[in-house]
């Protein structure tokens, strides 16, 4: 029931046995399992997770990210090689941000999100680059900044449908604040309002990359190629479900 069992294992272990400073671990060991036997991530119970081999830092404010996190990451680095600037929206605790600035430290990023404690956490997480965070609902925060004509738009936007978030794991619904993960009623309330905003900051040619729901790629196609973007390719999880989509604006 755990959604990335091999790395929880491993910041399990390396918790306990290489960072911990309790004298006995097998007795610090099972206070963790203890708490991973209520639903409770070890990473949220050690405060950070790890992906592409980089410590991000999280907490109850902010959504964990999941392991369609690297393969959003890996989209961006295929297509995209010398950005000058980059959104990302809803950027949660940063992870996005973080490891694009590290990738490209010249490139201007803008890390958004309509939630104060999120942008706090985002903020411990960025250690290169030039990176602005912005506060507001989606492109509120943007328009008020003037920027326009970004190369790459990248986003990890709620997308679970409100009926659906009862159903989750308990290691996520009881885990993680709502307004991370909630899309509304269909799933599509964000990506529907991002697509529609997009390209009054997106340069012609310019990228759209969007982590989707399983299930929400072809909808998520329609909408793209109707306000203008050709779908250059997604991008599958280890179950074959397509869960990143990778859009260019040519209008």
């Amino acid at each position: 029931g755990f959604e990335n069992p091999k790395l929880e294992a491993r910041l399990l272990w390396n918790h306990v046995f290489n960072e911990s400073t309790k004298n006995d671990e097998i007795i610090h060991l099972r206070e963790h399992i203890s708490q991973l036997y209520k639903g409770i991530p070890i990473q949220r119970q050690i405060g950070y997770t790890e992906v592409m081999g980089r410590r991000i830092h999280i907490t109850e404010d902010v959504l964990l990210p999941g392991p369609e996190i690297e393969i959003l990451l890996s989209a961006f680095f295929d297509y995209v090689k010398n950005p000058n600037a980059v959104i990302d929206l809803c950027t949660g605790c940063g992870v996005l941000a973080s490891i694009i600035s590290e990738k490209f430290p010249k490139a201007k990023v803008y890390a958004t999100d309509i939630s104060k404690k999120a942008l706090d956490v985002a903020r411990t997480n960025i250690n290169f680059g030039n990176v602005e965070f912005l506060h507001g609902d989606l492109f509120t925060s943007i328009d008020k900044k003037g920027v326009y004509g970004v190369d790459v738009l990248i986003s990890n936007p709620p997308y679970c449908r409100t009926q659906d978030i009862d159903r989750l794991p308990r290691q996520i619904k009881e885990h993680t604040p709502r307004i991370a993960i909630d899309g509304g009623e269909d799933g599509y309330s964000f990506h529907r309002r991002i697509i529609k905003g997009v390209s009054k900051y997106v340069a012609n040619s310019g990228l759209v990359i969007l982590e989707n729901e399983a299930g929400q790629s072809s909808e998520l196609k329609k909408m793209l190629e109707e306000k203008g973007y050709a779908i250059e390719c997604t991008r599958k999880n280890g179950k074959g479900e397509e869960r990143v989509i990778i859009a260019r604006r040519i209008k």
